[in-house]
């Protein structure tokens, strides 16, 4: 099961917010604050990737958050359509992201 755990996150007085940290902001240079945003996510784009031609493939992802609208890359796991509409539950795995299905819980 997956737990509800928030998401460490940083936001600019501007209002963007990053999952990853970074020296300032990247859109408007300003300085960037930690804060927490709640890890359900929108699944909107899902690939299958393989790192190396002798590697094992898996699904690439790009997530946006319900709060804050940050967009990020993750690995997916679990079953998932990749239609736009699919709401996952977002969890740092050290400097990996990964998206597990969020059932019974709409984005």
């Amino acid at each position: 099961m997956t737990r509800r755990r928030p998401l460490d996150a940083w936001r600019c007085h501007a209002g963007h917010v990053y999952l990853h940290p970074h020296a300032a902001c990247p859109v408007c240079g300003r300085s960037l604050r930690a804060t927490r945003v709640p890890p359900v996510a929108t699944l909107l784009l899902i690939t299958t990737v393989r790192v190396s031609p002798a590697g094992s493939p898996f699904d690439l992802g790009l997530a946006v958050t319900v709060a804050g609208r940050a967009r990020t890359l993750c690995r997916v796991e679990g079953r998932v359509r990749g239609t736009g509409r699919d709401s996952v539950l977002l969890e740092r795995h050290g400097a990996t992201i990964v998206a597990r299905p969020a059932r019974g819980r709409p984005a």
